[in-house]
């Protein structure tokens, strides 16, 4: 059976606007804000990096302050009746991500309820699958409002790649776009939210299908790489969705500069998309915003709903994909239109 789920809400912030209709306007335009960080390289150059224009006095508060930035955006946006019951599904980096003693965990939740003055249902939860988290996040949010345990779900990711920990490890294994490194991606940070729930009469961003996969050939390893992973998820999204996995006019990912993604987003349309003159545009917001993990998905997400609602999408048929540097794969697809 389907269960699709609307999108009634959104909110961003990013290094190129601190709302969602800023962000889009941003990312539309092909705007970037890497500015020069602290951090230097091992050639000695100054790390650049897409942060975010929030004031903190430490980067937990930091990330708490994104976060609620883009929820009160998102709540305010949705305009839903206040006695109805929010649960918030947070997604945040992976475990294996190296810590700065700085991370959110499963308190964020009461804490980013605190700042906004609100409260959030007993059936919230954090998820803690980097890049690919924000479509697990919809996954728990189909399931919350189909089986009546919230009215409406927030799904939200922050993430931050501006610190040291993180920067030297991906520097250590050159996947860093430095002075020394050109296959690798600019480090950003962002917090990005969406609002769910059941479909409603009228037009609307819709998600029709996800699906989710496996891949072995991840980045880290040696084995020959086929998309096998992302192909399955789309395939498994397109069954969800219940049409063919070309179906789709527009395509947004999460590729953020660094060559494996790039070809397994080739090898998997190519194995997918058998009419060479087939001509989806592909859009990649990481260009504008820098890599920024966690929040890939929904930030994915809202600027397809800008997109859709503005008049500038290519397409009422879209497709998300995202792919971890574990081995999860993830796939979304969305239409616009009239409730048929």
């Amino acid at each position: 059976m389907r269960r699709p789920l609307e999108i009634i809400g959104s909110g961003l912030v990013t290094s190129v606007g601190l709302t969602s209709a800023a962000a889009a306007a941003a990312i539309r335009a092909g705007l970037s804000n890497a500015q020069i960080t602290r951090f230097m390289d091992w050639g000695g150059e100054w790390i650049a990096a897409h942060v975010a224009p929030i004031e903190a006095h430490d980067p937990h508060t930091k990330l708490l302050k994104m976060a609620a930035t883009a929820i009160e955006e998102c709540i305010w946006r949705a305009a839903l009746e206040p006695d109805m019951n929010i649960a918030m599904v947070l997604c945040l980096p992976e475990a294996s991500r190296p810590s700065t003693g700085h991370e959110l965990g499963a308190s964020a939740i009461g804490e980013i309820a605190t700042l906004l003055g609100t409260r959030f249902s007993t059936h919230s939860c954090v998820i803690t699958v980097g890049r690919v988290g924000g479509f697990f996040g919809l996954d728990r949010a189909r399931t919350l409002v189909y089986e009546g345990k919230a009215d409406a779900v927030l799904v939200a990711g922050v993430d931050s790649y501006v610190n040291w920990p993180a920067l030297s490890h991906f520097e250590d294994r050159h996947r860093l776009l430095t002075s020394r490194n050109s296959d690798g991606f600019l480090p950003g940070e962002a917090a990005a939210a969406l609002m769910a729930a059941r479909p409603r009469s009228g037009v609307a961003l819709r998600c029709e299908g996800l699906g989710f996969a496996s891949e072995s050939a991840t980045i880290d390893t040696d084995l020959p790489l086929r998309a096998d992973g992302l192909v399955e998820a789309i395939h498994a999204a397109a069954r969800d969705a219940d049409c063919r996995p070309q179906d789709f006019d527009l395509r947004i990912s999460g590729l953020s500069g660094e060559h494996y993604y790039f070809k397994e987003a080739a090898l998997a349309m190519s194995r997918l998309i058998r009419d060479q003159g087939s001509d989806a545009d592909l859009w990649h917001p990481a260009d504008c915003t820098g890599e920024v993990g966690a929040a890939a998905g929904p930030l994915g997400i809202a600027i397809a709903a800008n997109a859709c609602a503005k008049g500038y999408a290519s397409g009422s048929r879209i497709l998300c994909h995202l792919s971890s540097d574990g081995t999860e794969r993830s796939a979304a697809f969305l239409s616009y239109g009239m409730l048929q």
